[in-house]
């Protein structure tokens, strides 16, 4: 255990909370002015970032490697980082399902879950349920580094897809749409 992990440790649940709560504050505002920066020096989108659907820096910096990192590895991600009312809870949807070996690999990990699951998805107001694998854990400390960390470790896990998700045409739109809102958004204000 390193100091800073024993500093936590001493810690009341109130004030470990209150020290999550201000991390993830910290990290919500620092992708915003990445993000506006980015949009305000270079708005033109990478094909990766067409792919994904949002620019590099709109993703929380304790998980861009390893959405980078799975990318290359040809997996599709979705909502990644903080989530939920918990502050140090953090979650990856990966589209499609993952593999036992890849599952039992990462839960051995400890502290992470791996669920697979239905989310509804609209397709030309047709509704339908897409299968995902959500990827989720509950930070120890609230340190960006040991995250990241932990981020990495899960994105290194998983093995290269043998055929890379093909990205239609369709979804490519749909994608450059949402980073053209995006781009809106973020000049607008």
């Amino acid at each position: 255990m390193n100091e800073s992990e024993n500093y936590y440790i001493n810690l009341s649940p109130e004030k470990l909370r209150e020290e999550f709560d201000q991390l993830r504050r910290r990290v919500l505002e620092q992708t915003e002015r990445e993000t506006k920066e980015r949009i305000r020096n270079n708005p033109q989108p990478t094909e990766q970032e067409i792919f994904m659907g949002a620019f590099r820096e709109e993703i929380e910096p304790q998980i861009r490697d390893a959405v980078d990192e799975l990318y290359k590895k040809g997996y599709t991600t979705g909502s990644s980082g903080f989530h939920g009312s918990a502050s140090e809870q953090q979650i990856l949807y990966i589209k499609g399902e993952v593999d036992n070996q890849t599952k039992t690999a990462l839960e051995s990990i400890g502290n992470i879950k791996v669920f697979p699951e239905k989310l509804p998805i609209f397709l030309e107001d047709q509704p339908r349920r897409r299968k995902v694998t959500l990827i989720k854990f509950m930070a120890p400390v609230p340190e960006l580094k040991n995250i990241k960390a932990m981020w990495d470790t899960i994105a290194d896990i998983f093995p290269p897809k043998e055929v890379p998700d093909q990205l239609l045409e369709e979804k490519r739109r749909r994608h450059r749409e949402i980073i053209n809102e995006t781009i809106r958004k973020f000049s607008q204000g």
